[in-house]
């Protein structure tokens, strides 16, 4: 019989999963149940019945959050953009300080900053990079069926299969910077909207893109379940030194992926002052989960 309370800790990091800003493993820490699921993934070959049993109520409530917020995410995007950005903005930067007390925490040597600050760096302008050279995106555009497609699905999967595992970092926004986050919610809801019509035509596209992600996340995150433990426990201050890169560009590829710089001198300043106090809102609550994550 499955656990209620799994369950619905399972819809919170479904939810989690779905909705920029928010760590899924960072809400796992906070729930404490971080390292449940890590060992279960990690030793699903070695028992498989076990390990399912503890994965089931999860699976389930993630299957239930990401039908009912693939639906929400796409509302808010396309109807409150501006004020959508600044909350996951703010729960982004309520963020930082969580994982920038964990990297000052870790065990390294004083030469070692500024290999740490050159990581940094490196991540910082990469992301920056890769998230400045796609245009901004928007909903309503589903994923063709390509040869193509299925690769870069593949690869988004391995990608967001680390999200998984490092605390304080948002799969959702990785997508977006990489501008694949609006094509996926799309696609989602094309493959959701058939099975609820029971139209072969939309599910047969949709589930054939949307496969390759999922089989790239179950092998990513089985892969990556020991290694990213060892990387952490091994060169927690490098490892923490590179999140933090990420993250830091987060916040220009929100708003450039959500075209909030094309948006913000049409807005007035009611409007305005109500996207700041969300973003103070949004940090406050992302920083009181990260403490009670750390």
């Amino acid at each position: 019989m499955l656990s209620l309370s799994y369950v619905i800790k399972g819809i919170l990091i479904g939810a989690a999963c779905v909705l920029p800003g928010i760590s899924g493993a960072a809400l796992a820490l906070s729930m404490g149940i971080y390292e449940t699921i890590l060992g279960a993934v990690s030793h699903i070959f070695q028992t498989p019945k076990k390990s399912l049993k503890t994965l089931a109520p999860f699976l389930v409530g993630c299957l239930i959050a990401l039908t009912g917020f693939t639906y929400a995410a796409e509302y808010l995007l396309s109807t409150y953009p501006y004020p959508f950005a600044m909350t996951v903005g703010g729960f982004l930067f309520g963020g930082v300080p969580f994982l920038w007390q964990a990297q000052k925490a870790s065990p390294h040597q004083a030469k070692q900053r500024k290999s740490g600050a050159a990581l940094f760096l490196f991540f910082f302008f990469l992301t920056l990079f890769f998230s400045a050279i796609q245009p901004p995106m928007h909903v309503g555009k589903a994923l063709p069926l390509q040869a193509g497609t299925l690769l870069i699905t593949f690869c988004l999967g391995l990608l967001y299969s680390i999200t998984m595992i490092v605390p304080g970092v948002s799969g959702s926004l990785l997508l977006m910077m990489f501008g694949y986050y609006y094509s996926l919610i799309e696609t989602a809801k094309q493959l959701f909207d058939g099975i609820r019509t029971l139209e072969t035509a939309r599910i047969l596209p949709a589930a054939l893109i949307l496969l390759p992600f999922f089989a790239g996340l179950f092998l990513g995150g089985y892969c990556l379940s020991s290694c990213i433990t060892w990387l952490f426990e091994t060169h927690r201050f490098f490892t923490y030194s590179a999140v933090l890169g990420i993250i830091a560009s987060s916040l220009f590829t929100i708003f450039h992926h959500m075209g909030i710089f094309a948006l913000l001198p049409t807005l007035n300043a009611m409007q305005l002052l109500c996207g700041v106090l969300l973003f103070l809102g949004g940090s406050i609550l992302s920083f009181q989960l990260g403490e009670k994550s750390e």
